[in-house]
């Protein structure tokens, strides 16, 4: 469905990942991730996350605290949007048509890139272009920067720590687009 609708408005869909780590002081795991680019502008890129968590069940406070947390830490580097949807609207009796979930993706997420309103939004959108192009680059089994395999690597760069007793983190800053699934 993404693909599709996607396509009918100008944007082809580089990929969507399932389970995309993400390293800030701990770590974090978007549901969905996806990179798309635009058909008439070679150069728009654009990434962003889709959250879907359930209102049954294990809703807590502190995992809607957590996940508040997630998507300003996710705005915050590099200005990855998230889009969040409760399980039961994706599927069950009262799921949303294809056409409701996509318009909430448009309208929540591509719009803010597509027609910044603020000198902030711009920078942000900016920063999430040149984020996404990097990620569409590092398509590789070594970074180019730190050499170390790409499966050391998340959204926020290299997570690479010697086993000796200083434990040093490699400081290399190059995301890749990975899924731990």
């Amino acid at each position: 469905m993404i693909r599709n609708e996607f396509k009918s408005k100008g944007f082809k869909v580089v990929d969507v990942k399932e389970e995309c780590p993400a390293f800030f002081d701990k770590p974090y795991h978007a549901d969905l991730a996806v990179l798309v680019r635009s058909v008439e502008q070679p150069d728009f890129y654009s990434f962003f996350i889709v959250e879907i968590d359930s209102k049954l069940g294990h809703r807590t406070a502190l995992k809607d605290r957590r996940d508040d947390e997630r998507a300003i830490r996710f705005i915050q580097h590099n200005g990855i949007r998230t889009v969040r949807f409760n399980l039961e609207e994706i599927i069950g009796v009262d799921k949303l048509s294809e056409f409701s979930i996509f318009d909430r993706i448009w309208t929540d997420i591509m719009m803010y890139y597509i027609i910044p309103r603020t000198q902030h939004d711009i920078a942000f959108s900016d920063n999430n272009i040149s984020f996404s192009i990097r990620l569409k680059e590092n398509a590789f089994t070594k970074c180019r920067g730190c050499d170390h395999p790409a499966a050391h690597h998340s959204l926020t760069g290299c997570n690479y720590r010697q086993t000796n007793k200083a434990k040093l983190k490699c400081n290399c800053i190059e995301p890749f687009f990975s899924s731990d699934m």
